[in-house]
């Protein structure tokens, strides 16, 4: 039996549904703060579909980078041990992507307000 194809298989299945679902949570649900730190309109949902486009493509191009790895997989510990990891670096790195973009956003938005707003 070849592991390395089940491996594959399993993690690109994992992957491309974590990916695709924690990105449509986070577009609908992320729509509303957006709304709140940029009530130009139309500027909110610009940066949602385009922080929905990065997220896309950082995190695909991520997982199919992790696909490129040399460990043999020699049995069902090894293929599941291997596939852990991944997923769980995989998820580690969308919740790190996240936060930052959340803080980064804020920060902007805060930016924006004192500058149009100084106190005197």
């Amino acid at each position: 039996m070849n592991w390395q194809w089940i491996y594959i298989f399993l993690y690109l299945l994992a992957a491309v549904w974590i990916i695709f679902a924690v990105g449509s949570h986070l577009f609908r649900n992320g729509a509303p703060f957006l709304k709140t730190l940029y009530p130009e309109k139309d500027l909110d949902r610009f940066i949602n579909r385009m922080l929905l486009t990065g997220y896309y493509l950082l995190n695909l191009g991520f997982a199919i980078y992790n696909l490129v790895q040399n460990e043999s997989i020699d049995s069902w510990a090894d293929l599941i041990r291997l596939w852990a990891e991944n997923i769980g670096l995989l998820c580690l790195i969308l919740g790190s992507i996240h936060y930052s973009n959340l803080i980064v956003l804020y920060a902007i938005s805060n930016s924006s307000l004192s500058s149009q707003n100084p106190q005197s």
